[in-house]
């Protein structure tokens, strides 16, 4: 899985993110994430402590194989 944090130091959610609440943006998000990955992503979002907010991103990442050597065909005979 390939994960992305982003953190600003802005003020925040004025509420704790709840899950399955959001507003139309992160709802389009999610549901587009769910219809590409199924429950194989995740997107969090979640206050700092310190002030700010976290920003999670989970997608699922794999290594294509190397491609096959390709093979010089002949040229068609005239």
């Amino acid at each position: 899985m390939l994960v992305l944090r982003v953190r600003d130091d802005g003020p925040g959610l004025a509420h704790a993110p709840r899950p399955g609440r959001s507003g139309l943006g992160l709802a389009n998000t999610r549901a587009r994430l769910e219809q590409l990955y199924g429950d194989d992503q995740r997107l969090d979002l979640e206050n700092i402590a310190e002030g700010g907010l976290e920003v999670t991103l989970g997608l699922p990442f794999s290594v294509p194989a190397a491609p096959e050597p390709s093979v010089p065909r002949p040229a068609p005979a005239r």
